[in-house]
């Protein structure tokens, strides 16, 4: 029997985009080679250069519920990148003209250079965009742990310093991979990761987990206990993270494909990398988590 399609051209629908949801239209729609359903969508209010064909993993009905949905979404994401807003907006008094000279000699800008009041408001967001499968990967990730109370099992095997590690030494391997810049990415990835699981890539039942976490084992970095699953979650935070440094226009380019590199590794390797079972959390737990 021929496939169904779930939606009708011209219906307005909500889209994931992102970890967020969007309202949208369809505009089109037809049927891949092997029979399953895509549709031609079109986000609200956007150009129609970020038009796109999905398939229906991505579309939900615009329903009472899905709405609600969305705008638990987006009050997550809000909470988060205010808590980042008031982080970097703590600035240090303006320095003396001399010694401001003096450190604006061009250098290579870490990820933690953080910028100016006024740099930071005149920001463009930096643009990563995200593979289809690890986009499905967020979805799914996000509807068990929030919808289905389910969580990742921990310890993660391998996690994200043994991912980074892997990632590192295969790029070693090629003979045209840059010299030391990898290797300071993936420093980099491993530094942020550890800095902002804790405040930005945490669902609100796994913060207790998170807490044991750090009691039980209070000199280790969250990188040797956490996995794909939540490295992934950083980089849909990295374009707003990016956006709030002094990195110059040069060196962005050169990180952000960098990034989009390593975002193919994952998407290469998700067999291997993500987990397939998520466990349930006890009623214990719940409690303890208050939800």
């Amino acid at each position: 029997m021929a496939t169904q399609f779930r939606f009708e051209e011209n219906e307005k629908v909500l889209c994931y985009h992102g970890p967020l949801l969007y309202e949208a239209k369809v505009l089109l729609r037809e049927l891949r080679d092997d029979n399953t359903p895509r549709y031609r969508i079109h986000y609200n209010g956007w150009n129609k250069s970020w038009d796109e064909w999905i398939d229906d993993t991505r579309v939900l009905k615009f329903t009472e519920e899905n709405l609600q949905r969305q705008k638990e979404l987006l009050e997550s994401f809000s909470y988060s990148k205010k808590k980042v807003d008031r982080k970097d907006l703590k600035r240090k008094p303006a320095e003396k003209e001399e010694d401001a000279k003096k450190k604006n000699k061009r250098r290579a800008k870490s990820l933690n250079d953080v910028e100016t009041e006024e740099e930071f408001l005149q920001k463009v967001e930096v643009h990563l965009p995200i593979p289809d499968n690890l986009r499905r990967q967020l979805i799914r990730d996000w509807d068990l742990v929030t919808y289905q109370k389910k969580m990742v099992p921990l310890p993660r095997t391998p996690n994200v310093a043994q991912i980074l590690d892997e990632y590192l030494n295969s790029k070693a391997k090629l003979s045209d991979s840059s010299d030391g810049v990898v290797a300071e990415v993936v420093e980099g990835l491993r530094t942020y990761f550890d800095q902002a699981l804790g405040m930005l890539l945490l669902y609100r039942l796994e913060r207790a987990e998170y807490t044991d976490q750090l009691n039980q084992q209070p000199d280790q970095p969250m990188s040797s206990v956490y996995g794909a699953e939540h490295l992934l979650r950083l980089f849909v935070k990295l374009p707003t993270l990016l956006a709030h440094t002094n990195i110059d226009e040069e060196t962005l380019q050169v990180l952000t494909q960098h990034l989009q590199d390593f975002l193919k590794y994952l998407d290469k390797n998700r067999s291997k990398l993500f987990c397939e079972e998520y466990t349930s959390a006890s009623p214990e737990y719940l409690r303890l988590a208050q939800l």
